[in-house]
């Protein structure tokens, strides 16, 4: 009788296990799903100067398909090498990136337009 409670033990045991890897696989492949809702550079010194970078932004961000984590820049490579005001001075210009994960809407940003800046989108699921 003891055998057999050992072996049933050890089966139960090997389906729970294998049932929770399953469902923290399927949590993680609906996290990774990182998608590009809106993206927005805008100009601090006119307000009225935007610059919709949608496109940019989710092209920039297609190197990170079904990764935890997408670090894209954030400089004129969202203005398509455009300087949306170019009277508004070196950090006169502002990137929002609204993105998604499987879940509910995270925003980055603002940040200033940079060259030389990254965004990291984070679907871990780990903030800190």
């Amino acid at each position: 009788m003891r055998c057999r409670e050992k072996i049933l033990s050890a089966v139960v045991a090997t389906a729970l296990l294998v049932q929770s890897q399953a469902q923290a696989q399927a949590i993680s492949d609906d996290r990774a799903d990182l998608q590009i809702q809106s993206c927005v550079v805008s100009s601090t010194k006119s307000p009225g100067k935007t610059y919709d970078c949608t496109a940019e932004a989710r092209k920039a961000a297609e190197a990170c398909k079904q990764t935890e984590e997408c670090e894209i820049p954030i400089g004129y490579n969202l203005t398509s090498g455009k300087d949306i005001d170019p009277g508004s001075g070196f950090l006169g210009k502002r990137v929002t990136i609204v993105y998604t994960c499987g879940g509910g809407p995270t925003q980055g940003g603002p940040y200033q337009q940079d060259d030389h800046a990254t965004l990291v989108m984070d679907c871990s699921g780990m903030w800190w």
